[in-house]
């Protein structure tokens, strides 16, 4: 069985593949607020959003969940448009760009 985690960031991968990297794909349709999604019988809330960075774009991807009271779960991944390129971001690097 896979771990939790490996499980959400599955899920986040094909999220992007399929909303945000995909040569049909739409960012204002991808956006998302609090969709909640089941992953393995746990509870996670999806949110996706868009940041710019000056002349770039980027879309934060994020599946998160409460665990105890002050204490959450969060996986997030992301896509960096920038000149007409697509990048996949890693949650290291979204950190590392104040996301």
């Amino acid at each position: 069985m896979k771990l939790l985690k490996e499980k959400a960031y599955d899920f986040l991968n094909q999220f992007i593949e399929k909303n945000l990297l995909s040569s049909s794909a739409s960012v204002k349709e991808a956006l998302t607020k609090g969709e909640l999604i089941d992953i393995s019988g746990k509870n996670f809330v999806l949110q996706c959003w868009e940041e710019s960075t000056g002349t770039d774009q980027v879309v934060c991807v994020e599946l998160s969940r409460k665990k105890m009271l002050f204490l959450s779960e969060a996986y997030s991944l992301g896509v960096l448009f920038s000149d007409g390129v697509k990048r996949k971001l890693k949650q290291e690097e979204l950190w590392d760009m104040g996301f």
